[in-house]
């Protein structure tokens, strides 16, 4: 049932890194943690609208970057919704299954906000759309009738309103 659990990320003792979080779950009252797949590494963990579908940021084993894989819950299977030498970043479930992440060129940078059609009904993802282009993103969020987005533009250190399907003009809300 939607908004009746939680999802996160756990680091182990001693670790900083978001490479070594394992993604938890427990029900919205605090109450029950468990895991939903077996040992999933993850960061950055969300629900889908429905509920019954969580996108995860993964870093690579054996090179620099990260992806975007979405698991149904308690299925043990990553389907991959993302590929590449980036660090595809911080899901956010968008208006039906479509999925906004924030792609850096390095761990800790700036970067664009993409979207990707959801693909747990198989196949290689697709219709990957970049929907900023050099906003120098920082952060992201959606707003929740996903027509707008609010991001941090590094570049400009500002926190602007743009149409959350990109172009257009910015809306400053707050400037250093």
């Amino acid at each position: 049932q939607t908004g009746s659990h939680i999802a996160y990320a756990v680091l182990p003792s001693g670790s900083d890194s978001p490479g070594d979080a394992t993604v938890w779950m427990m029900f919205a009252d605090g109450s029950r943690k468990w895991q939903p797949n077996e040992a999933v590494k993850g960061a950055w963990p969300t629900f889908s609208r429905s509920g019954g579908t969580i996108a995860v940021g993964r870093f690579r084993q054996q090179a620099a970057g990260s992806d975007i894989f979405l698991m149904l819950v308690g299925w043990s299977g990553l389907p991959q919704a993302t590929r590449g030498s980036h660090y595809d970043q911080s899901p956010t479930w968008a208006a039906g299954s479509d999925i906004l992440f924030l792609r850096r060129p390095s761990e800790l940078g700036a970067g664009d906000v993409f979207e990707v059609k959801n693909t747990l009904e198989g196949g290689e993802p697709h219709n990957l759309v970049q929907l900023t282009k050099s906003r120098n993103v920082g952060e992201f969020a959606l707003s929740p009738d996903g027509k707008t987005m609010v991001i941090h533009n590094v570049r400009r250190d500002r926190i602007e309103i743009i149409p959350a399907q990109g172009g257009g003009p910015a809306l400053t809300l707050l400037e250093a």
